[in-house]
């Protein structure tokens, strides 16, 4: 089976219609010896939130002296428009990656129900 590269995903809103036609959200990877932005794609989610997912990937190295990870945006919307980002993962989850085929987005578990009793 293909392994998936690495990639992070999260859900986010866009800034209000009507200040720009563009938006994109991307990921910021800066350590000893490099430093990468990458994009990735986003689909509508059909409730106002769109979720990216972004591949990205790590260069071999030895230790590290630092290590910053940032979310980046390229638009043409007003800078003050606001925005928001959540539901940040790692895909695969590392604890997965290890896993036989194991590869996809971490879903939270339901909430459960509260019973009065």
């Amino acid at each position: 089976m293909r392994r998936r590269p690495p990639g992070i995903t999260f859900d986010f809103t866009q800034p209000p219609p009507g200040t720009g036609n563009y938006f994109g959200l991307g990921l910021v990877l800066n350590y000893d010896g490099n430093f990468g932005q990458f994009f990735g794609t986003a689909i509508d989610n059909g409730n106002g939130t769109f979720t990216a997912t972004i591949p990205y990937t790590i260069n071999a190295h030895g230790p590290l002296s630092y290590f910053q990870l940032g979310l980046i945006y390229n638009s043409n919307f007003d800078t003050a428009a606001p925005f928001t980002v959540d539901n940040i993962a790692v895909v695969p989850e590392p604890a997965a990656a290890g896993g036989a085929g194991v590869a996809g987005r971490a879903e939270r578990p339901a909430p459960a129900e509260a019973r009065l009793d």
